[in-house]
């Protein structure tokens, strides 16, 4: 399968499935890869490396954005930010919290 037929596939066939906005679709990406990050690696939700890659992951979904249009969409920025947020969110509360076990 060629590169922009796996692209359609994955990201309109997939997506268009699912009947979401992509706004919803994005942030639950971002979550999901949070999710499967911390398992994979094992490193607490306070870490910072979770939160690079799914700022990665993002960036990687807008090249393939880039490359399958040939063009930088208009709301690149806005879905990297979607992407994102959630899991920043989450990454930056468990750092301002100390964990149970620190507190003993």
């Amino acid at each position: 399968m060629s590169p922009s037929g796996l692209y359609a596939l994955i990201f309109n066939d997939w997506a268009g499935a699912l009947q979401m906005a992509p706004p919803v679709m994005h942030l639950h990406a971002g979550l999901a890869i949070l999710v499967v990050a911390r398992l994979v690696l094992g490193v607490p939700f306070r870490s910072f490396w979770l939160l690079g890659i799914v700022t990665l992951a993002a960036l990687a979904k807008e090249a393939a954005d880039f490359a399958y249009h040939g063009a930088v969409k208009p709301d690149s920025l806005s879905d990297i930010l979607y992407t994102i947020a959630w899991p920043a969110a989450i990454v930056m509360a468990a750092r301002l919290r100390p964990s149970v076990r620190e507190q003993r």
